[in-house]
């Protein structure tokens, strides 16, 4: 009689020892499944290089680059905006300010993404002029493809690295030359017409972001 007691005794005992360390596994997974989808917003700054591999007129210009990002993330995607600035040789600036949209794919507690992204571009030739002295100036926009990398480096704090190919296409004033002749006289008349250029860089930058 008291070995049928003994035995139902001890698997309740084992149960009852049981339910705190399933509790504290569940609290586990719950926390890590709050810190992974708690934060949906992401901004961050990242800097590197991007090289223009052709822009209509040469080879190989490396940029300086620095951009601002902020996203918001959902399940398996994320949108949000860049701010870049870039600086070629300490003469030329430009800014790209443009929407992203990424297909996340988790890896644990780290991700990877790719996406595309699209905005405007404006670029100056800060110490270079024109034939009237006016800094050269280019708009236009710019789409791309892109690939990264996260890895956190807390609950807040995130590693980035990220490849992207980029298409440029802007317009700028030119001008070209006639020559003329009045009266045994020889004259150069300068015309100002729009002109349009496109490059391809691909940007490479690494960095940190907060998540919130």
């Amino acid at each position: 009689m008291s070995n049928h007691k003994t035995i139902p005794m001890k698997k309740l005992l084992i149960i009852l020892a049981l339910l705190p360390l399933t509790a504290v596994a569940q609290d586990e997974v719950q926390g890590n499944k709050t810190m992974l989808t708690a934060y949906k917003n992401e901004i961050g700054i990242s800097t590197g290089l991007a090289p223009i591999v052709f822009d209509g007129h040469s080879f190989l210009d490396i940029w300086l680059t620095s951009r601002l990002t902020y996203v918001h993330n959902f399940k398996n995607t994320q949108v949000g905006i860049i701010i870049e600035g870039g600086e070629l040789e300490w003469s030329s600036g430009n800014i790209y300010i443009g929407a992203v949209v990424n297909q996340k794919f988790p890896l644990g507690k780290t991700y990877l993404y790719v996406g595309g992204s699209a905005g405007y571009y404006h670029s100056d030739e800060i110490f270079e002029e024109d034939l009237f002295g006016n800094a050269y100036q280019e708009r236009g926009y710019a789409v791309g493809l892109q690939a990264g990398y996260v890895l956190p480096l807390g609950n807040r704090f995130l590693f980035t690295t990220e490849v992207g190919i980029r298409s440029t296409q802007v317009w700028f004033e030119n001008y070209y030359s006639v020559d003329w002749n009045a009266w045994g006289v020889n004259k150069v008349e300068w015309i100002q017409f729009i002109d349009s250029d496109f490059a391809i860089s691909l940007p490479a930058t690494m960095g940190i972001r907060y998540r919130f």
